[in-house]
């Protein structure tokens, strides 16, 4: 797996397909305009924008896509909001 950090664009990251979606779907939540292109500029970063409870109430964000968002964000350094 490469090396990842705050600066790292989610398509980057190694995300399951439906962790992925999630993402990009609620990207406007972490003030990151949503697009359909392949070229969204959400970056694991902007995660610290929402909190994880935040994380659970996202549309099909359940216990095990919440724990694969939240292990590599925090393996990156990403504090969520609290």
């Amino acid at each position: 797996m490469k090396k990842i950090n705050k600066n790292t664009l989610i398509r980057n990251c190694g995300f399951s397909v439906r962790a992925h979606n999630v993402l990009y779907i609620n990207s406007e939540k972490m003030g990151v305009p949503y697009t359909t292109s392949d070229v969204s500029p959400l970056k694991l970063g902007d995660l610290s924008k929402i909190s994880k409870t935040d994380l659970k109430f996202f549309r099909q964000c359940g216990d095990k896509t919440v724990a694969e968002i939240t292990v590599l964000a925090e393996s990156a350094g990403v504090k969520f909001k609290s």
